[in-house]
């Protein structure tokens, strides 16, 4: 998928953003697994709204998205998680749902959402695809959200240790989905996401 790096820069920067407040408010910070309790209490102070989570009951295998994030019209914030879902998987999903309302910008909506799922099935796969700014805002969620559970500059210092890193392990240390583990660990993500480093 092409993406602007305009869009991925506003994507890691507002990372860094909530990362950082994380950091000044987080209990223990140092600790690799980010606390959801208080990323959520730092989404609720940066974003100025209350977030609420649910689980819905459609089993994960059975359902078309595992979560979605709903703004109301008074700016409240809910998320609304597939059953069944492991904790690295709801952890993350829950995280890339929140991510949408950091990336709230017009441009990155789309209200119809089967024509949404349709496209970002379509383009997802397709490395050279030129997708609407919607389907690009699904993948800079799915960026942002690594970015908080697994951040670039902890993936360097593993690489740096160890350019052969056992996947299941740090997947297990940081809880995140192995599968992205993997992948944000590859030499094409690392190279790519390096390029906006912060470090």
């Amino acid at each position: 998928m092409n993406v602007s790096p305009s869009d991925l820069q506003f994507c890691l920067s507002q990372a860094d953003i909530i990362a950082h407040h994380y950091t000044l408010h987080s209990r223990d910070s140092s600790n690799p697994v980010r606390s959801i309790g208080e990323l959520l209490q730092t989404y609720e102070q940066a974003l100025g709204a209350t977030v609420q989570v649910y689980e819905v009951n459609i089993p994960k295998d059975d359902a078309w998205v595992w979560g979605m994030c709903i703004l109301s019209a008074d700016r409240n914030i809910e998320v609304a998680l597939a059953k069944d879902l492991n904790e690295c998987w709801g952890r993350f999903v829950l995280c890339k749902e929140l991510f949408h309302q950091t990336l709230d910008r017009a441009e990155y909506r789309n209200i119809s959402i089967a024509g949404h799922i349709e496209e970002y099935t379509l383009a997802f796969p397709d490395d050279d695809c030129k997708p609407r700014k919607p389907v690009v805002a699904e993948f800079l969620a799915e960026v942002g959200a690594m970015e908080l559970l697994f951040p670039y500059g902890k993936r360097v210092k593993i690489l740096d240790s160890n350019p052969r890193p056992d996947f299941l392990e740090i997947a297990t240390r940081f809880m995140v989905p192995k599968a992205h583990t993997q992948k944000y660990l590859s030499q094409s993500y690392m190279e790519s996401l390096g390029r906006f480093s912060r470090i």
